[in-house]
């Protein structure tokens, strides 16, 4: 699953709880805003990954051929 900016719900807050996991302070009310966004940031660069993980180029990739 995908998650971007504004979108909200269990999804979210679960993903929330997994940054503050990760060192973040997030409050966990399941919606996607900037500080959700900036954690993710932080949280990929901590693990050494890109801003946009190969899953997500590859889903664009193929929405771009339909």
């Amino acid at each position: 699953m995908i998650l971007r900016l504004r979108d909200n719900g269990d999804n979210v807050k679960q993903l929330q709880r997994n940054l503050n996991k990760l060192g973040s302070a997030l409050l966990i009310d399941g919606d996607y805003g900037p500080g959700t966004r900036d954690a993710v940031i932080d949280a990929r660069a901590a693990l050494s990954l890109s801003a946009r993980s190969r899953e997500s180029d590859r889903h664009d990739r193929s929405r771009r051929r339909r």
